[in-house]
């Protein structure tokens, strides 16, 4: 599964991901656990619901709270790191970007249709006109980037303009 749609756990999704059963499970994903040892829980336990043991046992080894039950930090971090060390492959940007080939940027210019141009500039002028006034209100900055923002959508297809 996408790391990110399940370590929440108490998210609908998680517990429904939690009930599914394979000879396999996989996690992937592309943004840190954020430092959250109970998204860290989440993901791990859907890999390997034994490793880390029920939820009360784990976060009273790992977490210490203040009396109102507030997290004011963690500890044992060095045994949880070794626990999970045959189930997490952590790379960094650092490391991914050495294994990548260079980056190769190709522009190609694309004549926009006559009704992509037209609107286009339609929008431009409208956007224009209000930047040509003496005084510029709140309300006029917003229609002016409202305007070119139609403008710019309007290069890449006017149905995203008036959805024909």
């Amino acid at each position: 599964g996408e790391g990110q749609r399940i370590k929440n756990w108490e998210s609908k999704t998680s517990r429904l991901v939690k009930t599914l059963r394979s000879q396999f499970a996989l996690v992937l994903s592309g943004t840190p656990m954020e430092n959250r040892l109970e998204e860290l829980f989440t993901v791990a336990s859907f890999v390997d619901a034994s490793r880390l043991g029920p939820a009360f046992r784990f976060f009273n080894q790992h977490r210490m709270v203040d009396d109102k039950g507030r997290v004011e930090g963690y500890r044992n971090l060095d045994r949880l790191r070794e626990t999970l060390k045959p189930m997490l492959l952590r790379r960094t940007r650092g490391t991914v970007m050495q294994d990548l080939p260079p980056r190769t940027n190709e522009i190609v210019r694309i004549r926009p249709t006559e009704e992509q141009l037209l609107l286009s500039e339609e929008h431009v002028a409208k956007a224009a006109r209000i930047a040509a006034k003496r005084f510029i209100t709140e309300i006029d900055l917003l229609m002016i980037q409202k305007h070119l923002l139609v403008a710019r959508m309007a290069c890449d297809s006017t149905y995203l303009c008036n959805k024909e």
